[in-house]
Protein backbone atom coordinates (compact mmCIF):
# COMPACT_ATOMS: atom_id res chain seq x y z
CA UNK A 1 0.00 0.00 0.00
CA UNK A 2 2.60 2.19 0.86
CA UNK A 3 4.17 1.68 -2.49
CA UNK A 4 1.17 2.46 -4.52
CA UNK A 5 0.53 6.00 -2.39
CA UNK A 6 4.72 6.57 -3.29
CA UNK A 7 4.15 5.60 -6.72
CA UNK A 8 1.46 7.65 -6.81
CA UNK A 9 2.67 10.96 -5.05
CA UNK A 10 5.71 10.53 -7.51
CA UNK A 11 3.51 10.54 -10.54
CA UNK A 12 2.04 13.56 -9.78
CA UNK A 13 4.58 15.50 -8.66
CA UNK A 14 6.56 14.67 -12.44
CA UNK A 15 3.17 15.35 -14.16
CA UNK A 16 2.90 18.70 -12.37
CA UNK A 17 6.46 20.05 -13.21
CA UNK A 18 6.46 18.91 -16.81
CA UNK A 19 3.00 20.68 -17.35
CA UNK A 20 5.02 23.86 -15.45
CA UNK A 21 7.57 23.51 -17.37
CA UNK A 22 5.79 23.59 -20.62
CA UNK A 23 3.71 26.61 -19.74
CA UNK A 24 7.06 28.34 -18.80
CA UNK A 25 9.11 27.60 -21.76
CA UNK A 26 6.01 28.88 -24.34
CA UNK A 27 6.00 32.10 -22.68
CA UNK A 28 9.46 32.74 -22.77
CA UNK A 29 10.78 35.48 -23.57
CA UNK A 30 14.40 37.46 -25.03
CA UNK A 31 15.77 39.69 -22.27
CA UNK A 32 16.14 43.36 -22.93
CA UNK A 33 17.92 45.91 -21.00
CA UNK A 34 18.28 49.55 -20.31
CA UNK A 35 21.61 49.54 -21.00
CA UNK A 36 23.58 49.41 -24.27
CA UNK A 37 26.86 47.78 -25.31
CA UNK A 38 30.21 49.30 -25.58
CA UNK A 39 30.24 48.50 -29.15
CA UNK A 40 27.49 50.21 -30.36
CA UNK A 41 28.05 53.54 -28.13
CA UNK A 42 29.21 56.68 -30.13
CA UNK A 43 27.77 59.50 -32.63
CA UNK A 44 26.47 57.89 -36.10
CA UNK A 45 26.01 60.62 -39.18
CA UNK A 46 23.50 59.73 -42.27
CA UNK A 47 23.39 62.70 -45.17
CA UNK A 48 19.62 64.35 -45.38
CA UNK A 49 20.75 66.19 -48.65
CA UNK A 50 21.56 69.89 -48.86
CA UNK A 51 24.78 69.92 -46.60
CA UNK A 52 22.57 68.50 -43.67
CA UNK A 53 23.17 65.71 -41.76
CA UNK A 54 20.66 63.41 -39.52
CA UNK A 55 22.65 62.11 -36.43
CA UNK A 56 22.17 59.28 -34.39
CA UNK A 57 24.03 59.54 -30.77
CA UNK A 58 23.59 56.63 -28.42
CA UNK A 59 25.06 56.66 -24.97
CA UNK A 60 25.21 54.16 -22.11
CA UNK A 61 21.08 54.83 -20.91
CA UNK A 62 19.98 56.92 -24.38
CA UNK A 63 19.41 57.11 -27.64
CA UNK A 64 18.57 60.35 -29.69
CA UNK A 65 17.85 61.12 -33.03
CA UNK A 66 17.82 64.25 -34.79
CA UNK A 67 18.50 66.25 -37.59
CA UNK A 68 16.70 67.59 -40.94
CA UNK A 69 14.56 64.03 -41.29
CA UNK A 70 13.47 64.04 -37.27
CA UNK A 71 12.53 67.38 -36.35
CA UNK A 72 13.07 68.61 -32.94
CA UNK A 73 14.65 64.70 -32.74
CA UNK A 74 13.75 61.78 -30.88
CA UNK A 75 15.27 60.99 -27.68
CA UNK A 76 14.77 57.83 -25.95
CA UNK A 77 16.24 56.90 -22.23
CA UNK A 78 16.20 53.98 -19.68
CA UNK A 79 13.90 55.53 -17.16
CA UNK A 80 11.35 57.18 -19.17
CA UNK A 81 7.95 56.12 -18.06
CA UNK A 82 6.18 56.59 -22.11
CA UNK A 83 6.59 52.82 -23.79
CA UNK A 84 7.53 54.82 -27.13
CA UNK A 85 10.16 56.76 -25.18
CA UNK A 86 12.15 54.07 -23.22
CA UNK A 87 15.44 52.31 -24.05
CA UNK A 88 14.95 48.22 -24.33
CA UNK A 89 18.39 47.32 -25.84
CA UNK A 90 18.19 43.81 -27.32
CA UNK A 91 20.33 41.65 -29.26
CA UNK A 92 18.89 39.02 -31.92
CA UNK A 93 21.60 37.51 -33.59
CA UNK A 94 25.12 37.78 -35.94
CA UNK A 95 24.43 36.84 -39.45
CA UNK A 96 26.75 37.44 -42.70
CA UNK A 97 28.84 39.25 -40.00
CA UNK A 98 26.31 41.78 -38.86
CA UNK A 99 24.73 42.13 -35.18
CA UNK A 100 21.44 42.79 -35.03
CA UNK A 101 19.32 44.47 -32.56
CA UNK A 102 16.90 46.44 -31.45
CA UNK A 103 16.68 49.48 -28.89
CA UNK A 104 13.36 49.76 -28.53
CA UNK A 105 12.44 45.42 -27.65
CA UNK A 106 8.98 46.45 -25.75
CA UNK A 107 7.27 48.62 -27.87
CA UNK A 108 4.38 47.23 -29.34
CA UNK A 109 3.30 49.73 -32.12
CA UNK A 110 6.75 50.36 -34.21
CA UNK A 111 4.96 53.89 -35.88
CA UNK A 112 5.33 55.61 -32.50
CA UNK A 113 8.53 55.02 -32.68
CA UNK A 114 11.18 57.23 -34.74
CA UNK A 115 13.86 54.32 -34.64
CA UNK A 116 13.73 51.79 -37.47
CA UNK A 117 10.88 49.28 -36.93
CA UNK A 118 12.35 46.41 -38.22
CA UNK A 119 15.41 46.71 -36.47
CA UNK A 120 19.33 47.54 -36.70
CA UNK A 121 22.80 46.05 -37.39
CA UNK A 122 26.18 46.60 -36.13
CA UNK A 123 28.28 46.34 -39.48
CA UNK A 124 31.08 48.07 -40.92
CA UNK A 125 31.00 49.51 -44.76
CA UNK A 126 34.47 50.57 -46.55
CA UNK A 127 33.94 54.15 -47.85
CA UNK A 128 36.90 54.85 -50.23
CA UNK A 129 40.24 53.66 -48.68
CA UNK A 130 38.75 53.83 -45.29
CA UNK A 131 36.78 51.30 -42.98
CA UNK A 132 33.97 52.70 -40.92
CA UNK A 133 31.57 51.61 -38.31
CA UNK A 134 28.01 51.50 -39.28
CA UNK A 135 24.87 51.12 -37.42
CA UNK A 136 21.97 50.10 -40.59
CA UNK A 137 18.48 50.61 -39.94
CA UNK A 138 15.82 48.36 -41.74
CA UNK A 139 12.79 49.97 -42.29
CA UNK A 140 9.99 49.20 -45.36
CA UNK A 141 12.39 46.70 -47.04
CA UNK A 142 15.32 48.53 -47.25
CA UNK A 143 18.48 49.46 -45.35
CA UNK A 144 19.84 53.04 -44.75
CA UNK A 145 23.60 53.66 -42.82
CA UNK A 146 24.58 55.83 -40.17
CA UNK A 147 28.01 56.20 -40.09
CA UNK A 148 30.48 56.67 -37.24
CA UNK A 149 31.68 59.86 -36.76
CA UNK A 150 32.19 60.64 -40.23
CA UNK A 151 29.94 62.93 -42.26
CA UNK A 152 29.40 61.32 -45.92
CA UNK A 153 28.13 63.30 -48.50
CA UNK A 154 26.55 60.76 -49.76
CA UNK A 155 23.26 58.84 -48.95
CA UNK A 156 23.76 55.10 -48.45
CA UNK A 157 20.76 53.90 -48.51
CA UNK A 158 19.78 50.46 -50.55
CA UNK A 159 17.23 47.34 -50.69
CA UNK A 160 17.43 44.80 -47.91
CA UNK A 161 16.36 41.56 -49.42
CA UNK A 162 17.49 39.19 -46.37
CA UNK A 163 17.19 41.60 -42.85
Amino acid sequence: MNKLKGTIVLLGLSAGVLVGLGFNSSNAEAKSSGTTPTAIRGTFYRYAGHHKWDKLQITTHTATLSGRDYGRGFKITSTSKSSSHRLAYQYHAKKQGRKYFTLQAKLKDGAASAFPEDGMALTKRKIGNHTYKVIRGYQGGSGFDFIKGHKATKDYVHVAYNY
